[in-house]
């Protein structure tokens, strides 16, 4: 940078001819900014001396901006066309122009200066009233001030008609209420009063049709600009990606989301340089090859997911088989965390995809998953297990629990708690959710007591649907294959239901839930009553057999959340159910 200091002075040993005809291909804007690096130049440059200058540097715009008026000056027509600084502040995005007033101001300078003109004129001690003619006279002596980057277009004006509550620039207006305050006492002849008011106003007129003069050549200006920018930008782009090809890059290795960097880079309203594509090049190689990066490994995981799906379709078929006569099938994990299982993991990664997974290969694992899935069932009867026993802690149906599940309860395990809202429960690794040490013989034996039903907590189903432990581990493995083990919950007066059922279908009180389940899917029901408890039975899902029961039994905690009063009287007692509904199964 250093070197570089002082090296544009040796443009003053250059003949004036000389020196002249190359500054006049500059731009206007180029002629401002090199008088501003140096004080000679300065001097020189602005200089009535250098106006033809100007013009001809004018004149290299296309199209070519009108001629100024006399009044204006070349360099601070250049200033306001050209220039984005603010002419009082100096702050840079100075777009608000008066080309009228001949100012181009700031957003805060704008605010500060450019006001209504009775508020001006109540600031300089005139009645809004009283001085009203007068304020209506003042405000055809100058013209108003709008922004002029918000008009494109505007007609030649043939007089002046302002109103005193449009907005002028403030130092115009103070200017010219000084001049008519002094002039006004002075001026005795009513004639010459009227000729001074007079050329006021024409001033302002010719001021105002140099504004809409301005205003039209600005807007078909900036049109062709923006065409020549689009071509140019065009033609930037095209440059690019042939540069690109050249190092084994194509359009379709392009960014695929929006990214900022590249979008700058590409898009820009200039064409492509030697000296532009050295400093661009880097930048856009980084970023197409982190894309490449970023695809490479998109394209990776699609591969193992496709693999992870084809292992999931040989666990389903495996699910399918013998269904209805497995228990152990109906319990097992859903398709998605069962690729958790150390036997289905090893079988994922036995072979990189594309290789396919063949039933042979499936087969050789199925006495393994069969045997891992029980880890799996023994923390779910556990978790399931001491949400059950938390519960019969709080329970009090006449006062006292049946004697059967207060036996199990004094089994092992009745120690082991969870809290009721577990959150999440990690079914294959040591976590939250289950007790430490789970008593398998004793969880299950309390499990398969026919009081313990539990509801879904996933969507509604909760307010729907009453599950056994084995009902809630197949409507999980069933209804949500892609979801992870969520909380369960009991329902409300579980041991009221349950009595109900079992008196309708010739149960006792010792039947387990392995039992009961085994009834309940042995046929169709049919009830004594003659309503049909299954009207869906050929569709609906077997392990919604006991919820139908509980639900055409008109039970009020099979609908929690309604009262029992809005059931029908005869079916809230026992010995109703034993008259009403009698239910066998064929």
């Amino acid at each position: 940078m250093g070197r570089n200091v002082g090296k544009l002075t040796e443009l003053l040993n250059v003949p004036m001819d000389v020196f002249f005809e190359i500054a006049s291909h500059l731009y206007p804007v180029d002629i401002l900014q090199l008088a501003r690096t140096s004080r000679q130049l300065r001097t020189m440059l602005l200089s009535r001396a250098s106006r033809h200058m100007w013009i001809a540097a004018r004149k290299n715009i296309s199209p070519p901006p009108p001629d100024p008026p006399e009044y204006v000056s070349e360099p601070e027509y250049a200033y306001l066309l050209f220039e984005r600084f603010c002419m009082l502040c100096g702050a840079g995005r100075a777009v608000n122009v008066h080309y009228a007033g001949r100012a181009r101001l700031c957003r805060g300078c704008w605010a500060a200066n450019v006001k209504k003109g009775n508020r001006i004129a109540k600031d300089m001690g005139y009645s809004i009233h009283k001085d009203k003619e007068t304020i209506k006279l003042i405000a055809n002596m100058l013209p108003v001030a709008n922004r002029d980057n918000l008009e494109r277009w505007g007609v030649h004006l043939e007089s002046v008609n302002q109103s005193p509550t449009a907005t002028f620039y403030e130092p115009d207006f103070v200017e010219v209420v000084e001049q008519f305050r002094q002039i006004t006492p002075a001026l005795r002849d009513k004639n010459a009063l009227e000729k001074f008011i007079e050329e006021r106003k024409r001033f302002t007129l010719e001021r105002l049709n140099f504004r809409r003069v301005t205003i039209t050549w600005y807007g078909e200006w900036l049109s062709k600009k923006e065409a020549v920018g689009a071509e140019a930008g065009s033609e930037r782009s095209t440059a690019i990606e042939e540069k690109l090809r050249e190092l084994g890059y194509e359009p379709k290795d392009y960014p695929e989301d929006y990214d900022h960097e590249w979008f700058q880079m590409v898009n820009q309203p200039r064409k492509l340089t030697p000296r532009i594509w050295n400093a661009i090049r880097p930048k856009m190689v980084a970023i197409l090859e982190k894309e490449r990066e970023r695809r490479e490994e998109v394209a990776r995981y699609q591969r193992w997911d496709k693999r992870r799906a084809e292992l999931r379709r040989h666990y389903e078929k495996f699910l399918q088989t013998d269904r209805d006569h497995d228990m152990d099938k109906r319990t097992m994990p859903n398709s998605r965390y069962a690729l958790l299982l150390p036997c289905m993991a090893a079988l994922l990664v036995s072979e990189e995809p594309p290789a396919p997974i063949t039933e042979e290969q499936f087969k050789a694992v199925e006495g393994a998953i069969c045997a891992e899935a029980e880890k799996y069932r023994i923390k779910a009867r556990a978790y399931m297990a001491a949400i059950f026993r938390e519960e019969c802690a709080v329970w009090a149906w006449g006062g006292e629990l049946p004697s059967k599940l207060s036996a199990l309860l004094e089994g092992k395990g009745k120690g082991e708690q969870v809290s009721a809202f577990p959150g999440r429960l990690n079914l294959y690794m040591d976590g939250p959710g289950a007790p430490e040490h789970p008593d398998a013989d004793s969880d299950l034996a309390l499990l398969n007591s026919p009081y313990a039903l539990f509801s879904c907590m996933i969507g509604y189903d909760h307010m729907r649907e009453h599950y056994s432990h084995i009902g809630i581990l197949e409507h999980w493995q069933v209804a949500h294959s892609d979801r992870p083990w969520s909380m369960l919950v009991r329902n409300a007066d579980n041991v009221h239901v349950m009595l109900r059922v079992l008196e309708a279908i010739g149960a006792d009180e010792d039947i387990t839930q392995a039992d009961l389940d085994a009834v309940v899917r042995s046929g169709r029901p049919v009830c004594t009553c003659g309503e049909d408890p299954s009207p869906q039975y050929e569709s609906r899902p077997k392990y919604l057999a006991l919820h139908d029961l509980i639900k055409h039994l008109h039970v009020p905690s099979a609908q929690p959340g309604v009262w029992s009063s809005d059931m029908p009287e005869a079916d809230l007692t026992c010995e109703a159910v034993k008259i009403l509904h009698r239910i066998t199964f064929e």
